[in-house]
């Protein structure tokens, strides 16, 4: 089998770059930090199992919005890679939870993955199970490993006495 070079002899250096430049334009960039949309669905439970009172608002950029949750107590929330927030969970008569969410190398995952779900769970308990406690500062953090985009998450269940609403006066 013989190839003719011919016809490539008769072009001129720069017509040559030309078609090199069109062939890379015309295949897409594959970076590891490439944008994804990170879809954290939740679940949250309550003693009384009615979610009518719920707050769950969270805190990004500055701006804070309030997210729905559904009357069995599933919620939804997407982010941006590279973006950090702070969600805060409330209902009346239990005590509250923050959990951190950090987006950061989330696009370090498998290639070709347009959308990372994560799913968790957070428990409210009633106020009077606690004792008189809360918790200082978030429960929990859900981020992405730096090295290789795996999901990352912690949990810090620690408790210090709850301060008074208000002093009794005789």
């Amino acid at each position: 089998m013989n190839i003719s070079t011919t016809p490539l002899k008769h072009l001129s250096g720069p017509t040559l770059l030309l078609f090199a430049g069109l062939g890379l334009a015309a295949t897409p960039a594959t970076t590891l930090d490439s944008a994804v949309k990170v879809s954290f669905i939740g679940f949250l439970h309550v003693s009384d199992s009615c979610m009518d009172d719920v707050v769950l608002a969270f805190d990004m950029n500055g701006v804070s919005q309030q997210v729905p949750v559904s009357k069995t107590g599933r919620f939804i929330m997407d982010m941006p890679d590279n973006t950090e927030a702070v969600l805060h969970f409330q209902k009346p008569g239990h005590v509250a939870k923050d959990v951190t969410v950090d987006t950061h190398y989330a696009g370090m995952g498998w290639p070709g993955q347009d959308t990372r779900q994560v799913k968790f769970a957070v428990i409210l308990h009633p106020e009077r199970a606690m004792a008189g406690l809360r918790y200082p500062g978030p429960v929990g953090s859900i981020g992405f490993d730096p090295n290789s985009g795996s999901l990352t998450a912690t949990h810090d269940l620690t408790v210090v006495p709850a301060r008074r609403k208000a002093t009794m006066e005789f």
